[in-house]
């Protein structure tokens, strides 16, 4: 079950980034995949996520020169075997809110763990915001990130171990 947040935003300034677009199916894997977080969404949601209200896709957003540090997902989900010919993956969620031209919306950083998944870990200074749909959103425009300091915290890439 999901945790709630006990603590207060920390915000952090990112650019937009262009990822993969695997998690959205925009770019098909191997292994037949159209979309990632569609495969995943039923899992997320067994697990206490709302997921009705999240669109089929992440936002990646850039901090550097910093970098997150995972402190206390809300979920974490062990193990997960949402393929059938890829090995189990770990995922953690940990709730945030992205502002997109002064428009403020709820969302979650997904954290696909990059020992589970080494190959497509895009760095600890992205966050893979899943949250709904936000129509206009672009690659390069800025972007707030609120997120609970107690769950996952913003630290200069030299700090981070």
């Amino acid at each position: 079950m999901i945790t709630e947040p006990s603590f207060v935003l920390q915000w952090v300034a990112g650019i937009v980034a262009r990822g993969l677009q695997i998690a959205s199916g925009q770019n098909p894997v191997e292994g037949g995949v159209w979309g990632t977080i569609r495969a995943q969404r039923e899992f997320f949601r067994r697990a206490g996520v709302d997921t009705n209200r999240l669109y089929d896709g992440t936002i990646n957003v850039d901090i550097s020169p910093l970098q997150f540090e995972l402190i206390k997902p809300s979920l974490i989900l062990r193990h997960v075997r949402w393929h059938p010919i890829w090995a189990p993956e770990t995922f953690s969620l940990f709730p945030c809110k992205i502002v997109v031209r002064e428009s403020e919306h709820d969302g979650f950083v997904y954290f696909p763990h990059p020992e589970t998944k080494p190959t497509i870990f895009p760095g600890h200074h992205i966050a893979e915001v899943w949250c709904p749909f936000i129509d206009g959103v672009e690659y390069g425009a800025a972007v707030r990130l609120g997120i609970f300091k107690n769950l996952l915290g913003i630290r200069a890439a030299s700090d981070v171990i």
